[in-house]
């Protein structure tokens, strides 16, 4: 698939190629150098290729953290917490922890994506799961502190980790400021078909949107290099993962400034 174009009763139409990139499990990854900023907003669409459930083994998706255990973990992770869903895990001198242990029967599944988003509200990182704000429970040493200029990790948790995603990640995007709920919602009510850069740039340091190439400015990912559409040229490097379904064509571009 190339291209997909439906008219939603808008003013413009949107590319709906699915654009993503694809993890097998094994050792692929993607990672990017420490940005001297605060981390705090983080969004991202998961899809795996099993359904994972608070019942499931856990598997490490990302890392934004200073340790080389440091993740973002879906399903049991730790003996912190019980039928968690989501943790987050680094160690500032301290392990720390952050978890969303579901009520509803909440999982990730295989057939869709799901959105989550992590943002710090002053003490800690509040886990969203498609676009709502969810009950967070910190481990027996407090909450995952603020992350600040630490590499970022796709894929798999920090550099010690042997948990590595089978399935599909995009529309990866780090903020240096607090989004609002309001903002979260709208980032998960557009869809990972929205450009992120054009609706939410002020405070954007990353935006990786996995497209093998953007209409307006007609940079291409590689097999070696994921381009940050924000304009900052906070790249990724690639390390075996495999971008699907090109061209990431969207309907106002990408701010290109710095891309090459």
């Amino acid at each position: 698939l190339l291209g997909y174009w439906r008219n939603d009763g808008v003013t413009t139409w949107k590319n709906r190629a699915d654009n993503y990139a694809s993890f097998d499990g094994v050792d692929d990854v993607i990672t990017r150098d420490a940005i001297n900023v605060d981390y705090k907003s983080v969004s991202l669409w998961v899809k795996p290729n099993t359904t994972i459930t608070s019942a499931s083994s856990g598997t490490e998706i990302m890392s934004f953290g200073s340790w080389t255990y440091s993740s973002v973990c879906l399903a049991s992770a730790t003996g912190d917490f019980t039928n968690e869903l989501v943790t987050l895990t680094d160690n500032l001198g301290t392990v720390r922890k952050t978890g969303w242990v579901p009520t509803g029967g909440e999982t990730i599944p295989s057939g869709s994506w799901t959105h989550l988003a992590f943002v710090w509200d002053g003490s800690k990182y509040v886990i969203y799961y498609n676009g709502q704000p969810q009950t967070v429970t910190a481990s027996s040493n407090g909450h995952q502190e603020l992350s600040v200029n630490k590499n970022i990790r796709l894929g798999t948790g920090g550099t010690g980790s042997t948990s590595f995603l089978n399935g599909g990640l995009t529309g990866v995007s780090f903020w240096n400021k607090s989004l609002t709920d309001a903002q979260i919602l709208s980032l998960y009510n557009n869809g990972r078909y929205s450009n992120v850069d054009t609706d939410f740039n002020d405070n954007l340091i990353t935006y990786l949107a996995f497209g093998s190439s953007d209409a307006t400015s007609g940079v291409k990912d590689t097999s070696s290099t994921i381009y940050d559409r924000s304009g900052n040229a906070n790249h990724g490097t690639v390390s075996g993962t495999t971008i699907q379904s090109p061209p990431n064509a969207e309907p106002e571009g990408y701010d290109i400034e710095s891309t090459t």
